[in-house]
C-alpha cells in the first residue's frame, strides 16, 4: 500500500477508483471497461474515441529512482503488451483507432517519467 496525496492505495483499490472516474469522466466517449481477469491486454479500458487508460499502483513508497524504475518497465511492459495483443484487441475496438494512451498512477517522483 502506499500514501498518496488524495488516499491511500494498493493495486485493486487504485484501479477500482481509476475506473470510477473513468467511467464518469469519459461517459460521453462511451468509456469502456476492460475486466481484468480475462486478461487486460496492456489496457484498463478504453473511449470510442481512442483513448486507451493503463492504471499502475506502485507495492511501495520506493525511493524516487526505483519507483521511476518500476513505472518505466510497467510502461514497457504493457505497450509491448498492447502490441503483441492487438489482433485480440480489435475484436473489442472493432472500428476505434488509439489515438491516445494514458498511464494512470497515484504517484511519481521523477520528471523523466515523462520525458520522450
Amino acid at each position: 500500500m502506499i500514501k498518496a496525496k488524495y488516499g491511500t492505495y494498493d493495486g485493486n483499490s487504485w484501479e477500482e477508483r481509476c475506473q470510477v472516474y473513468l467511467k464518469l469522466k469519459f461517459e460521453n466517449e462511451g468509456y469502456q471497461e476492460l475486466p481484468a481477469w480475462q486478461g487486460d491486454m496492456g489496457i484498463e479500458g478504453f473511449t470510442r474515441t481512442g483513448k486507451v487508460f493503463q492504471c499502475y499502483c506502485p507495492d511501495e513508497d520506493y525511493d524516487p529512482n526505483i519507483l521511476y524504475e518500476k513505472q518505466r518497465d510497467k510502461i514497457t511492459t504493457d505497450l509491448k503488451k498492447l502490441e503483441k495483443n492487438i489482433t485480440q484487441l480489435r475484436d473489442f475496438l472493432k472500428e476505434i483507432r488509439i489515438v491516445q494512451w494514458v498511464f494512470l498512477t497515484p504517484i511519481y517522483k521523477n520528471k523523466e517519467l515523462f520525458a520522450r
